[in-house]
């Protein structure tokens, strides 16, 4: 583990993943609290009738209906509940009722504002949960591989660095050239690769003529892949590192970029965050609490796909 810490990919894999798991976290928390709140109260009310919708406020948000109950002891009750706007009940409806035994004026109806909130908050829960989960696995299973993949045979190969600028997503491609057919294989970046020239030979581990992924050794450097081999360029500009390798010529170091300045340069895609999240938040009805929920998270999201599939501090 302390060999695959060093190398700039694996950090960079995990300092994407930390801020998306401690919004995550903060989230899941919060809701968590929420959650066993409003299911405590829930839970206090054992007793359960049924109850007559006499009048419905249609006016303010949420809606308030007014019920005409009995509990079990023969007792006449007038209680109000809210309702959300998109699920109340109609004048004149039955709806099932719970309340406290000891409190009748705690009184819940099935599908009002309290059971609507419990089953909001149980599927962000759910959802939030999944997600972390879902980018954990990945990025475990992105690091397992690649240090697999590092230790089988390699090949010298011939490659040249090429740098792409696509709207907001800059990347870093070594890209191999046998006749007519070229091979681009998109990479995380390394300071070595800043001032790497043309042609330069590298030992190669996978095959590079597949579809699937290798791991390069640029001198002494193991640089991982960020995505899956491509035989065509990719979208956007292209810009080739200049000059060609000569063995009298010591392969250049590259100029030391810290990975706090690359991760300053992810955050570029963050910026979309709070346009998504207005999206999101009107598409499922989210008042201005669930719009700030999912701002935050999709935030931590786009933080870490450049992180995961890789960046270029360029």
């Amino acid at each position: 583990m302390r060999d695959v810490w060093r190398l700039r990919a694996a950090r960079q894999m995990v300092l994407g993943l930390v801020p998306l798991l401690v919004i995550g976290a903060t989230i899941l928390i919060i809701f968590g609290i929420k959650g066993i709140a409003a299911a405590g109260r829930l839970s206090d009310a054992s007793a359960q009738t049924t109850g007559v919708v006499r009048h419905i406020d249609a006016s303010g948000d949420p809606r308030q209906a007014t019920i005409a109950w009995t509990d079990r002891s023969g007792l006449h009750h007038t209680s109000h509940i809210d309702f959300p706007v998109g699920g109340h009940p109609d004048n004149g409806a039955t709806v099932q009722l719970r309340y406290v035994p000891t409190d009748p004026d705690r009184v819940y109806a099935q599908g009002d504002s309290t059971f609507d909130r419990v089953n909001n908050l149980s599927a962000g829960v759910l959802y939030v949960a999944v997600v972390l989960f879902i980018v954990v696995v990945f990025t475990v299973a992105r690091i397992w591989r690649r240090v697999a993949l590092a230790r089988q045979p390699g090949q010298t190969v011939k490659l040249s660095r090429v740098r792409t600028h696509y709207g907001l997503v800059h990347r870093s491609w070594l890209v191999s050239a046998k006749g007519n057919r070229e091979r681009w294989v998109p990479v995380y970046w390394e300071p070595v690769l800043a001032e790497m020239p043309s042609d330069t030979p590298c030992t190669v581990h996978g095959d590079l003529d597949r579809s699937g992924i290798v791991v390069v050794q640029v001198g002494e450097t193991l640089v991982w892949p960020s995505g899956r081999i491509r035989d065509r360029a990719p979208r956007g500009q292209q810009i080739a590192n200049p000059g060609t390798y000569s063995a009298k010529t010591p392969l250049p170091e590259g100029g030391p970029v810290r990975l706090s300045r690359q991760a300053l340069g992810d955050c570029a895609l963050v910026v979309l965050a709070p346009v998504l999240g207005i999206l999101w938040a009107y598409i499922n009805g989210f008042s201005a609490v669930g719009f700030g929920v999912a701002t935050a998270l999709l935030a931590g999201i786009l933080f870490w796909v450049p992180t995961s599939f890789g960046s270029d501090p360029a």
